[in-house]
């Protein structure tokens, strides 16, 4: 309704009124509403200025673990001992799926590695995949997504219809099988712009004492080692030393989601960022009288009451050990490179190449989360535009995530075809970003190799501003042979594009980040065709569609006892009053009355005396010109925006670098395309295609990597019936009876029935009695 309003609202008065509403309306949110939707988080302020301020987070998903609670005491009566079935009731608890998640320390599985856990009947319990909230609003079947749902195998199939190794995947979890499987996988990142696929290991477990089962998927190549280093705080200590001078910077971040150090009462201490809370433990940590503490404690070693608990302080704590030693290692290793505020070139050589690509940025993403960048002189090249200007220091605000990113997803990826190589991306929609603004992030990927041990430790990266790129773009296309034609002639196009299709240069800027199918689909079929580029079909079965639907008051009113009355009430009046105006019943009382109901029928126009009444015209307001502050209905054409579940399939391509590592492909001629040529840009994951504009023999087609709705044969949602027939298993330890149930003699009687006499006679004397005191 806000939205209509806001059409109807042209004058500043009202909008002012409306942006005030919908601000003020967060703080007044329905208990209901606020619980289902809503984390509220009072901002913290100080003593005497208590913050009045709210933020809203996302839902905390939870999963309830519940135990039944029976009375099992022995009644003794009549030197008998008696057994009484009595149920006291549910004891339950609501775990954070989010302490599943921290409990598999994502640190050390590393990138493109995760864990997910499925429940007995298949659905996943969490998964890298899951997104059960669209636009804040948690959707319908978010509890319901199918493990076949969100794992695909490398291999092109209809919608619905999964992989015979995906359902050997998912039937072992189901039955707590343990074992070990290794299928390659697709899978796309970058917001699903970008797909790849690599051979997997995957390893499953039950989880013992609950009906769910936990799958490690590990990268089979580079997967199965991570980095361990030996206690950093404990060398300091010996020294004298405390570690926190390597985090003097404010140019650093952590992974945000990563639980380094806490308190358990966030109240004890409270920190601007996680950046001051890892800060201020690695301080406590070089002390001598440190002690590491875990989250979960394990008191198989103490001898405690079943129902005793750990006791936990107000100001006690808990440390990842491991993570916290790997970030200081981290630390101490990058700073020497990052120390300085701004980089400053050590030859020649570094100067020159800084300044031939304009650099305004480096940085570096580590195994631990650390994440550092640093500026670098905003030495230009010359006829480079004024405009192009260092990115700011929060740079790393948007980028702290670390081995979850895309560009060290995409660097990890191409280190595998070529180690030398860079990953070069532009970010999501950079097709509708200013283009001044507009940047190109190029990373590597660092490995270690220990004996026969392989394991990524490292990104690096630089930002480039994009009309660096484009420059340097057309600097080189025009450059051609003696014999052959510069991009720069009406004859040819160029296009630069990236290894999942995607236009970083071309001669028009207005191509950039649009996907190369847009442009050149036909183009993009005959090197698909010719293996050059690979497409693959990724299904989203979690996916909201949204409908425009007018909007409409429908509202009803609940019909209450005294709305019943009112309702009879107006209708008396009205009946009534109709029929004494259409009576001579005026006549009868005379004419001054006959008169005065004239004119009441007439709705008001003359006076009880017959002297025409004076309208009084309200004078008009100047907002009113242009239409009505509140109308009475919306005007035709208000529309609201609804979301509703659907499916949507989009086919991502990816170029097979593997075909072109000496840089050239032998292309067949184009059977619908216009005339084109291909080549691999040397040590990145670019490639340079020129196309003949002046050629006519080609046939119009547009490909799109925007995902589209799965339109079945049958009425949604029977589309999902096929999941009735896979495999599912039965809680164990369910009984609906207990061998010592002859026992029991007195059992509860909470579902006894009990004839109320009076009651059945009343009933009876009201029916026979009040037919004949009627008749």
């Amino acid at each position: 309704m806000d939205a209509w309003l806001r059409r109807v609202m042209y004058h500043g008065e009202q909008v002012d009124r409306l942006e005030a509403h919908k601000k003020n309306s967060r703080l007044y949110f329905s208990e209901r509403k606020e619980d289902n939707k809503y984390i509220k988080d009072a901002l913290q302020g100080d003593d005497q200025h208590p913050s009045a301020e709210f933020r809203y987070k996302e839902y905390r998903m939870m999963t309830a673990v519940s135990v039944p609670a029976f009375d099992r005491k022995l009644f003794e009566s009549s030197n008998q001992t008696e057994v009484r079935a009595d149920l006291l009731g549910v004891a339950g608890i609501d775990v954070p799926i989010s302490d599943f998640i921290k409990h598999t320390m994502p640190y050390s599985i590393g990138v493109n590695g995760y864990v997910f856990i499925v429940t007995n009947n298949g659905y996943i319990l969490t998964h890298p995949d899951h997104r059960p909230v669209h636009g804040g609003v948690l959707k319908s079947n978010y509890n319901s997504v199918d493990l076949s749902e969100v794992e695909f195998a490398d291999e092109e199939r209809d919608p619905r219809d999964p992989s015979p190794d995906i359902l050997e995947l998912r039937e072992a979890m189901v039955n707590h099988s343990r074992t070990h499987l290794q299928v390659r996988l697709k899978f796309h990142f970058d917001e699903m712009r970008r797909v790849d696929s690599e051979l997997k290991d995957i390893y499953i477990a039950p989880l013992n004492g609950t009906p769910f089962s936990i799958a490690m998927v590990l990268p089979t190549e580079y997967g199965h080692a991570w980095l361990k280093v030996a206690d950093e705080f404990k060398m300091f200590r010996q020294a004298g030393a405390k570690p926190t001078h390597f985090f003097n910077s404010d140019r650093w971040r952590i992974h945000p989601d990563w639980d380094y150090c806490a308190y358990f009462h966030e109240n004890y201490l409270v920190f601007d960022s996680p950046e001051a809370r890892v800060l201020h433990f690695v301080g406590r940590a070089s002390d001598t009288n440190w002690e590491w503490r875990e989250r979960w404690r394990n008191p198989a070693n103490e001898v405690h009451d079943r129902c005793d608990k750990p006791h936990i302080d107000f100001s006690d704590y808990y440390c990842d050990r491991e993570l916290m030693q790997l970030l200081v290692f981290d630390a101490r290793l990058s700073l020497p490179y990052f120390k300085a505020t701004k980089w400053e070139p050590k030859n020649r050589d570094e100067q020159d190449l800084a300044r031939k690509y304009n650099v305004s940025l480096r940085f570096i993403s580590m195994q631990s989360g650390l994440t550092r960048w640093q500026l670098v002189h905003d030495r230009a090249a010359e006829g480079s535009p004024s405009s192009s200007s260092p990115p700011p220091p929060e740079w790393g605000d948007s980028n702290n995530r670390a081995i979850e990113e895309p560009w060290y997803v995409g660097a990890v990826l191409q280190h595998q075809i070529n180690n030398y190589s860079f990953y070069f991306s532009l970010p999501p929609n950079a097709d509708k970003q200013t283009p001044s603004k507009l940047t190109v992030t190029a990373t590597h990927a660092v490995f270690h190799l220990d004996e026969s041990k392989y394991v990524p430790a490292s990104v690096l990266g630089y930002v480039i501003p994009h009309a660096t790129l484009q420059r340097r773009f057309e600097n080189v296309t025009a450059k051609a042979c003696k014999t052959c034609l510069p991009c720069s002639s009406e004859e040819l196009n160029c296009y630069l594009l990236d290894s999942n299709g995607y236009v970083l240069a071309s001669k028009s800027t207005l191509d950039t980040g649009r996907f190369f199918g847009e442009i050149e689909g036909a183009v993009l079929a005959e090197m698909v065709s010719a293996g050059l580029f690979t497409a693959r079909h990724m299904y989203d079965y979690q996916a909201q569609c949204s409908k425009e639907t007018p909007i409409d008051s429908a509202a009803g009113i609940l019909s209450t006892p005294l709305n019943q009355l009112r309702w009879l009430w107006h209708w008396t009046v009205g009946r009534l009053s109709w029929m004494l105006l259409q009576s001579e019943l005026g006549s009868v009382l005379g004419s001054e009355a006959g008169d005065w109901l004239s004119d009441l029928w007439r709705g008001g126009l003359a006076g009880a005396g017959g002297t025409p009444r004076r309208r009084v015209k309200r004078k008009k307001r100047p907002e009113e010109d242009e239409g009505e502050v509140f109308p009475r209905k919306p005007p035709k054409g208000a529309t609201k925006t609804e979301y509703f579940p659907c499916e949507r399939k989009a086919v991502l391509y990816r170029l097979e670098q593997e075909k072109m590592r000496d840089g050239n492909f032998r292309l067949p001629p184009p059977v619908c395309s216009r005339a084109y040529s291909a080549r691999a840009v040397p040590y990145s994951n670019m490639l340079l295609v020129v196309t003949n504009p002046m050629s006519i023999n080609t046939c119009f087609n547009k490909l799109l990597a925007s995902s589209s709705v799965i339109e079945y044969n049958v009425t949604e949602p029977c589309q999902k019936m096929n999941l009735n027939d896979l495999p599912r298993r039965r809680l164990g330890g369910c009984y609906n009876q207990h061998p010592k149930e002859k026992y029991i003699r007195k059992c509860g009687n909470a579902a006894t029935l009990v004839i109320n006499i009076a009651a059945v006679m009343g009933c009876f004397s009201i029916l026979f009695l009040l037919p004949k005191l009627i008749g």
